[in-house]
């Protein structure tokens, strides 16, 4: 069996560091392209509502105060 000198085994753990790396930079990337991806398309239904609102509609009086939220109904009912 031939041994390989110290300066072609440092040389072939460099290149499989270097394949790691582009793997890994490749992977990454596609990751956070899809994630981009479905964010966009999940805003675009934010952005372009499907349905108009129609009358009669109900007004929710909503009051912010420091830890909670305050709902009130027409009907005088609150939450």
């Amino acid at each position: 069996m031939r041994r390989l000198s110290s300066r072609a085994r440092e040389h072939g753990r460099e290149r499989i560091l270097r394949i790691f790396e582009i793997i890994t930079i490749v992977a990454t990337s596609a990751i956070l392209a899809y994630l981009a991806a479905i964010s966009i398309w999940g805003l675009e239904v934010l952005w372009i509502p499907s349905t108009e609102v129609k009358e009669p509609y109900t007004v929710v009086r909503v009051e912010a105060f420091q830890f909670g939220w305050r709902f009130i109904y027409p009907n005088g009912t609150s939450v």
